[in-house]
């Protein structure tokens, strides 16, 4: 079992061999499906040295580790009888100044497995290159110091 496994159950046990904190949180019902949930804390440690093998540009790696360093973040996984998850929630605190910091809160729900997806691609006036992205994300870094 490695970082590539679809078992959820079984990232959560490579994750709390590794240091993160995984403890069940409880029960619920999502969309009326039972599942049981758990909270992760991850450790920064095993994340940042999971980064530096991964093969990805070292402009995204930098500012990755950076970014990883300087925040802390916190899951909460929902996973069926099926072994599947259904929700996932990140909670993230921010620094976004010298003085201030932003949290960031996403909620995913994971419904309709099995089903076809039907994906259209963007038209190419609303796609941009890696270079484009990371430009624009420094001039918006830029404007918020």
């Amino acid at each position: 079992m490695g970082v590539g496994s679809n078992s959820p159950t079984q990232m959560l046990a490579l994750l709390s061999s590794h240091g993160s904190k995984v403890t069940q949180v409880g029960r619920s019902i999502i969309d009326g499906v039972a599942v049981k949930g758990y909270s992760v804390i991850p450790n920064r440690r095993y994340e940042l040295s999971t980064l530096q093998k991964e093969h990805v540009p070292a402009s995204l790696k930098a500012g990755a580790e950076k970014l990883a360093k300087s925040t802390s973040s916190k899951y909460t996984v929902w996973i069926d009888h099926s072994n599947l998850m259904r929700r996932m929630n990140m909670a993230m605190t921010i620094p976004t100044g010298p003085k201030h910091t932003g949290i960031e809160n996403i909620t995913m729900d994971f419904t309709h497995y099995g089903i076809l997806a039907q994906i259209v691609p963007p038209p190419k006036s609303q796609v941009a290159s890696y270079a484009q992205f990371t430009k624009a994300e420094e001039k918006a870094s830029a404007s918020f110091q």
